[in-house]
């Protein structure tokens, strides 16, 4: 059953609220207090981003144009690194709050299947032909059989999630990442942008940095999410399992 919130929280202004900032104790609910969260958010994520371009920077000073944004380069080995942290905070979630307790198996379950699927040559190399898809598949089942254990929880859950500053997120960086990166890395275009003087690595740098961002915007939604439900856990906002 949904609790109610506890006596002496108020909704802070709009955006505040759009920060990740949703209810405070109105004794704590100063300025200086809410303005402190703001810049942190300002300054962590976009030291993130900074980080990420980096990394892409590093990348492009590969010798030899069939090098740059490749499979082995630090694009992509962030890429992976944040499918496992994303992985490892939404299992975490699902265990230790009880807040969102279906939302976070379905998305660590989902964040599962996309770090085995960046490991597809991996696996169909030192395994079997396939067996990323099998693997997949397992992660798949098991993901489904937690679901059906919360599953009357999902709509509720989903209705609280979705005017969260986590679901912005997540909503732009799967956009980004899953759509907008694939669309815009098509050869074709980029054959009909440059003409004869096409270079693959240029097409690559411009997918892969779009794809990057999308996965950077994935990671802040999910450092938020966490932040969220701990949140709501403590101020005794979940559901009783």
């Amino acid at each position: 059953m949904r609790r109610e919130k506890p006596v002496g929280h108020r909704e802070v202004p709009a955006f505040f609220y759009l920060c990740g900032i949703q209810t405070v104790p109105m004794v704590l609910a100063d300025k200086k207090s809410i303005m402190l969260k703001v810049v942190l958010r300002i300054v962590i994520y976009g030291l993130i981003m900074v980080m990420l371009n980096q990394l892409m920077f590093i990348d492009a000073g590969q010798q030899g144009q069939e090098m740059k944004f490749m499979e082995s380069t630090f694009t992509e080995w962030t890429q992976q690194l944040i499918l496992l942290i994303m992985t490892a905070i939404f299992a975490h979630c699902s265990f230790h709050f009880t807040s969102f307790q279906c939302l976070s198996v379905l998305l660590a379950g989902m964040s599962a299947i996309g770090l085995v699927r960046e490991f597809n040559n991996f696996f169909n190399s030192q395994i079997f032909d396939g067996a990323w898809q099998l693997l997949a598949l397992v992660v798949l089942f098991i993901t489904a059989v937690l679901i059906r254990k919360y599953q009357r929880f999902f709509w509720d859950d989903l209705k609280d999630f979705q005017g969260t500053l986590s679901f912005g997120f997540m909503l732009a960086g799967f956009l980004t990442t899953f759509i907008f990166s694939r669309l815009f890395g098509r050869t074709v275009f980029w054959e009909a942008l440059m003409e004869e003087r096409y270079f693959r690595s240029v097409k690559n740098a411009a997918e892969e940095g779009v794809e990057l961002l999308g996965y950077g915007l994935l990671l802040v939604a999910t450092v938020e999410y966490f932040l969220l439900a701990r949140s709501k856990n403590k101020q005794g906002d979940g559901i009783s399992p």
